[in-house]
This record gives C-alpha cells, sequence and structure tokens, in this order.
C-alpha cells in the first residue's frame, strides 16, 4: 500500500495532505502489531493535530483502549525540517 506522503522508511501527514485518518490509524495499527516493519510516522504542525492527540488522550488511553506508551509511534512536529531530522535519526538509508 502506498500513501501519499509514505515511503517504504517513513509516513509524514501533514495538514494540507491527501492523507485520511484511516491511513494514519492503518499505519499504526500495523505497526503496534508488528505486521510490518516499524517506522517513523511524523504529524507536522502540532497545532492542528493538537486536537486528535487530546481526544487520544482524553478517550482512547483513559478508556484502555491503547496504551500511553501507543503515542510512542507516533512523531508531533511543527516543521519540515524537525520531520526531515527524525527520518534522518532513524532510517537507515
Amino acid at each position: 500500500m502506498k500513501y501519499p506522503g509514505k515511503n517504504d522508511s517513513h509516513i509524514v501527514h501533514k495538514p494540507e495532505a491527501a492523507v485520511t485518518l484511516d491511513e494514519l490509524f492503518e499505519s499504526l495499527t500495523l505497526i503496534q502489531t508488528k505486521r510490518i516493519k516499524s517506522f517513523p510516522v511524523i504529524l507536522i504542525d502540532s497545532s492542528y493535530w493538537k486536537g486528535l492527540i487530546d481526544w487520544i488522550n482524553r478517550t482512547l488511553i483513559k478508556e484502555k483502549s491503547i496504551s500511553k506508551s501507543d503515542l510512542d509511534l507516533l512523531s508531533l512536529v511543527d516543521t519540515p525540517e524537525e520531520a526531515i531530522g527524525i527520518i534522518k535519526k532513524t532510517v537507515i538509508v
């Protein structure tokens, strides 16, 4: 499966991208369940994603649908440069 902003080593979600929440959560689920090799999942623009992260904390984690550590699968950044830094740190090319 190929998503906009995804290659074999990372996936980047930004507000103007055509990546859906379904694709975001599918990526995270496949990584979490070890169906695919882990790679960076990066959300650019923390103010845009704040509501989703708050909902995950307030609902999913509170109701124990997911573990707090599951949020470690996400990287929340504000600039493309920060995303590139994460990719360079975690991806062997």
